[in-house]
């Protein structure tokens, strides 16, 4: 599965998602309120992206948040706090959050997306300043390409491409999209500390996967909370 996902082997996921069914990995879409579903999604084809009515970037990154925070799907929104002239909050979102992941699944999933920026399809694009897992896409044809990554801070979900579809000669997910996400979230993470991903159960660098606490065999009695601070060496891009 990391082998395949790292550099998009889709008859894997074809075969995974018949295996579990149309029906229920189309579910967890709805979950997450993917709002242009249609029955005629529930196909094998759904498993490539074959959608009937396609997604948004909004969507996406909405999806992908949901990985980094350990399956909760929490619901986008522009508006975080209002203030009145005198800087007191007169209006505060209130964030919801809903499991649609098991914790352990979404970070062994963040754990093989990381492998995807340092030896898969979008080789060299991970970050310097802080950990970062991702994902790239592209539609037949050249005509969509995406790049959706995120670490600790921040999910950013990127799509090139025509309004009206065409295709774009040397598009795919690694290459515009891939760059434009490399530089933007370069700049975003610039003053921020660096900050790893929770390791999952069965890494040897296991995690309570109820408490979020990173444990490991020497302080596995104390419960301290680890974290290797090493950024990732940069390397080809492509």
């Amino acid at each position: 599965m990391r082998y395949a996902v790292e550099n998009s082997i889709n008859t894997v996921a074809w075969n995974l998602l018949e295996e579990m069914t149309p029906t229920t990995g189309i579910s967890y879409l709805k979950e997450m309120n993917f709002a242009k579903l249609s029955p005629e999604d529930e196909r094998p084809a759904a498993s490539l992206g074959g959608f009937t009515n396609g997604v948004s970037p909004v969507e996406m990154a909405a999806a992908y948040a949901t990985i980094e925070n350990d399956g909760k799907y929490r619901e986008p929104t522009c508006i975080v706090e209002i203030q009145d002239a005198d800087g007191n909050a007169i209006y505060q979102k209130i964030v919801d959050e809903k499991q649609v992941y098991k914790t352990n699944a979404a970070r062994w999933m963040t754990n093989i997306l990381e492998g995807v920026l340092t030896q898969g399809t979008a080789k060299g694009l991970a970050l310097s300043e802080t950990a970062s897992a991702a994902k790239t896409g592209t539609t037949n044809s050249n005509k969509d390409g995406w790049f959706v990554g995120y670490t600790k801070y921040y999910t950013t979900s990127v799509w090139v491409g025509y309004d009206i579809p065409a295709e774009l000669p040397g598009l795919t997910g690694a290459s515009y999209p891939g760059e434009i996400w490399y530089d933007y979230m370069e700049n975003l993470h610039k003053e921020l500390p660096y900050a790893d991903f929770v390791a999952p159960l069965g890494t040897g660098n296991d995690a309570d996967a109820e408490s979020g606490t990173d444990v490991t065999e020497s302080n596995a009695a104390e419960n301290d909370t680890t974290g290797d601070n090493t950024a990732p060496a940069e390397g080809e891009r492509r």
